[in-house]
Order: structure tokens, then C-alpha cells, then sequence
């Protein structure tokens, strides 16, 4: 083999390991020291400002921002410290961030017919290391050239953030190892369903019956869930569920009631997306596959029905169990009480496919989802 080629293979086995990790980089909301409310809407101008330069400039991990204030809440830190060494540094220990930037501003009026002006101190940490890369500070008048003074220090910003951050280039050239976050979770569901098709209205010789048959379902179900697959947001998902009916059938012959009782088991498996919407809302989507087992019971012992065993013989009990293939479909919407656990809300579609025919149901379930 050519020398050449032999330095290209080393040199492609060894990148991997040189390659620079993918940050995490928290912006905090930067302060209105003065607290003159006339002036509050600079807060969210400059921190809008630095994040969209650093996000045209560097590649980086944001964490959501319902994750990092609940983090805040847990560690009593308070929204008016963000602009503090203390209150920045201890949040990106508690939240695992690489970097924090932080900072304020005071307004000192001006004097006679001047303008009043911004002074703004900037700060970035690197949170490993628990040193302070950048502090700057800044002064603009606040007249109609504030604006441009904001994109200035969101500018300054991204120029001292070059020390730590990879450029898009740098990812380009794969000189940037992106590992994808990656999280479990643990579900625990009551279901009922109301809604089955087709269904089985009467008690005969001939006829046949399935768990579709039995409408008021109601059980619960124990999930897990593995998201960071190719996305932070896709993942697969098992789930077990446990379900029991019972109800009365009129018999073909003169309508007498026939009490009829489920129980039944169902093993799915298949993928599932977690998209994010407002705040601590989230909505999944899921699809798989599985396997359903159920028992059903039939008493007769109605006083004027008597059904007869396949030997001849009168009994006042029949069971017979029935297993299907199924597909599953599933929706839900998901609010996080707390950085780990979230109340989830939905429907549960089921499609069986019996020997001879097809059926379908639906479940409405609620329950409580554990993420670490």
C-alpha cells in the first residue's frame, strides 16, 4: 500500500478521537439592573441579539429553557441573580453546562438635553473549568441608534465566545463530535375504551366472539421509552397492558341475559417522536406492533337458556381464549410538573387481525411518566 494512503487511514482512525466535544452554551436572561420598567424591553432585545449571532456563527447544544428554569427553581436561584457570577456559575453547574454568558445593564440619565445612556457589563464562563473567559463592558446612549448598539455587543460577544465555541465551519470539517442526548422514561397508564367495531350483539351457536366485542374496557398499561436515536427527539417504545370487561350479551334464541366476562393482555413494541410545543407541553406520536391474548368467559346460567358442552353435556360455564396480531397507534400530549415527571394525556388505536376478519378499538388514557 502507498505511504500516502497508510497516513490517510491513520489520520482518519485518529480525527475521532481529537474531535472536539459539542457544548452545551446557556444564554441567561441579561438584567435590567436600574429596574425602571420604561427599559425592560432591552432585556429581551440583547438576549435575543447574542443568541441569534451565536447561532449563525457556532454549533452548540441550547437546553430548553423549561428544563434550565425548573433547574433555577430547584436550586433557588432567583431570576433578578441571573446577572451575578454566583447565581451563573452555580445554575451551570446544576444544569451540566459548558458555558454560561450573563450580565446587565444600568441606565444613568443623562444630563441637561442628553440622552440617557446603557452600561452594560458582559460575562462568559466556562463552566468545566470554573474560570471567566470574557468580561467587558459597554457604553451606548439609548436614542434611536440602541438597536444597532445591541447587535454591537451581541457582535463583541460572538468575538470572545471564539475561544470556546467551534465554528460551523469547524463542524463542516468534522473537527466536532456531536453526541446525541439521550434519555429513558418509565410510564404508568389507566386506559378505558368506549368505542370498538364491529361488534358481536347476541349469544349463539354460531356466533363468534373477541375482546372488540366488549365496550367498556378498562385497565392500565406499564411503558418504557428510549429517546436518542439518530434524534434527541426519536425513539422506541414497549408497552404491556392489562385490560378486563364485563358486560351481558342478549342469547339468539328468547334475548336472556348471558354475562360475559375479558380479561386480556396485549404486548406492543415499535417507534415513537417526542416534539416539543410550549414551555413544558410536548405532543408523541407512536406506531408499532404487537400481540393480543384474551380470555372470555360466557355464564349460562340463565333459567331459561341451557347450553350443553361439545361432549353433550349441560354446563353453565364457557371459556375460550382468542389471540391476534395487532397494529398500534398512539397520541398523547405531555406537560413536565417537574424536571422529571410529567402527566401525559390520549388515545390508544388498536387494529386486530383476527383468522377471518378484522377489528379495531379504541383507548382514552391518562397517567404519569417518569424521565431519567
Amino acid at each position: 500500500m502507498p505511504l500516502k494512503y497508510k497516513y490517510l487511514i491513520v489520520g482518519l482512525l485518529i480525527l475521532p478521537i481529537h474531535a472536539q466535544q459539542l457544548k452545551k452554551v446557556l444564554v441567561l436572561d441579561f438584567r435590567n439592573i436600574t429596574q425602571k420598567a420604561e427599559y425592560d424591553y432591552l432585556e429581551q432585545s440583547l438576549t435575543d441579539a447574542i443568541v441569534s449571532n451565536l447561532r449563525q456563527r457556532f454549533v452548540y447544544r441550547e437546553t430548553r429553557r423549561s428544563e434550565w428554569e425548573a433547574i433555577a427553581k430547584e436550586n433557588h436561584i432567583a431570576q433578578e441573580d441571573y446577572h451575578t457570577y454566583t447565581a451563573a456559575m452555580n445554575l451551570g453547574l446544576a444544569a451540566k453546562q459548558d458555558v454560561i454568558i450573563f450580565g446587565g445593564f444600568l441606565v444613568e440619565p443623562g444630563k441637561g438635553m442628553e440622552v440617557p445612556e446603557m452600561k452594560t457589563r458582559v460575562r462568559i464562563l466556562d463552566v468545566g473549568k470554573k474560570k471567566q473567559i470574557a468580561d467587558f463592558v459597554t457604553q451606548n446612549p439609548i436614542d434611536n441608534t440602541v438597536f444597532d448598539s445591541v447587535e454591537k455587543i451581541a457582535a463583541r460577544i460572538v468575538e470572545e465566545a471564539r475561544s470556546v465555541l467551534p465554528s460551523k465551519e469547524d463542524f463542516a470539517k468534522g473537527k466536532v463530535k456531536v453526541e446525541i442526548p439521550s434519555f429513558h422514561q418509565l410510564s404508568l397508564r389507566g386506559h378505558y375504551s368506549a368505542i370498538s367495531f364491529p361488534q358481536t350483539k347476541e349469544v349463539g351457536s354460531t356466533k363468534r366472539f373477541a375482546a372488540i366485542d366488549f365496550p367498556a374496557q378498562y385497565g392500565f398499561s406499564l411503558g418504557y421509552h428510549f429517546f436518542g436515536i439518530l434524534w434527541e427527539q426519536l425513539g422506541v417504545t414497549v408497552q404491556g397492558m392489562f385490560r378486563q370487561a364485563g358486560v351481558s350479551f342478549p342469547h339468539e334464541l328468547n334475548d336472556s341475559p348471558i354475562k360475559a366476562n375479558l380479561v386480556g393482555v396485549t404486548g406492543t413494541a415499535g417507534i415513537v417522536w417526542r416534539q416539543w410545543l410550549v414551555q413544558n407541553f410536548y405532543i408523541e406520536p407512536s406506531l408499532g406492533g404487537g400481540l393480543s391474548y384474551d380470555a372470555l368467559t360466557f355464564d349460562y346460567t340463565s333459567q331459561t337458556i341451557e347450553a350443553n358442552s361439545p361432549s353433550g353435556l349441560p354446563q353453565s360455564q364457557k371459556t375460550y381464549t382468542v389471540s391476534s396480531p395487532l397494529v398500534a397507534l398512539h397520541l398523547r400530549v405531555g406537560y413536565f410538573l417537574t424536571r422529571s415527571l410529567s402527566i401525559e394525556s390520549g388515545f390508544l388505536y388498536h387494529i386486530f387481525f383476527f383468522q377471518d376478519s378484522v377489528g379495531q378499538n379504541t383507548f382514552f388514557d391518562l397517567g404519569l411518566a417518569l424521565k431519567f
